[in-house]
């Protein structure tokens, strides 16, 4: 037996050992630098339009320095990264006494941006390939949402840090989606 012919069974063997297929969304499914570029650029054209005097340079730093002061007061809960940004916003126009509704305007336009993804060229067949044998599930640290694309249906649930467990690395929701399908978590593999 040579060494392909023992990795072929060895992957044979645990392909039909798996149940469930686990993807992360941004850079797995589709490139996330374009779409996070933008979405962040429009949150800051919005707050640049209601704060003509103040440099772009100095809303970024302030914007920084609030999830920064957020995070290091509850890493736990800002793990869901529309809240991080939703509530540092607010102290952003808060600092500038702007009205708070201009928070949740700048995220609106960030999260629409956020959501216009483009997949990857193989990854609506794949998905469909690999449904016909496979649970499909979606664990994602980002705010990204399945709804917004054309492949929501092939998945059974799609789970967010701080929404539905802890942030990978941690394996919180990884093991609480071993639980929902009965697998042991032992018995994952990680390609």
């Amino acid at each position: 037996m040579t060494i392909n012919d023992a990795l072929v069974s060895q992957l044979k063997e645990i392909f039909q050992s798996v149940k469930v297929v686990g993807f992360d969304l941004d850079d797995t499914l589709w490139d996330n630098f374009s779409v996070i570029h933008a979405a962040i650029e429009a949150q800051y054209q919005y707050l640049e339009h209601q704060l003509p005097g103040v440099a772009r340079a100095e809303l970024e730093t302030v914007f920084t320095v609030r999830v920064e002061e957020l995070v290091a007061q509850d890493l736990v809960r800002y793990q869901d990264m529309s809240i991080l940004r939703k509530e540092a916003l607010c102290l952003l126009c808060d600092h500038f006494k702007l009205s708070r509704t201009h928070a949740k305007n700048a995220f609106d336009e960030f999260f629409q941006a956020r959501q216009k993804v483009t997949l990857f060229p193989a990854t609506e067949p794949l998905l469909k390939l690999l449904k016909q044998k496979f649970h499909l599930v979606a664990i994602s640290n980002g705010n990204a949402s399945l709804s917004a694309t054309a492949i929501e249906s092939l998945f059974e649930f799609h789970w967010r840090a701080g929404v539905n467990g802890l942030a990978k690395p941690d394996k919180d929701m990884l093991l609480k989606a071993c639980d929902y399908f009965s697998i042991q978590p032992g018995s994952w593999s990680s390609l």
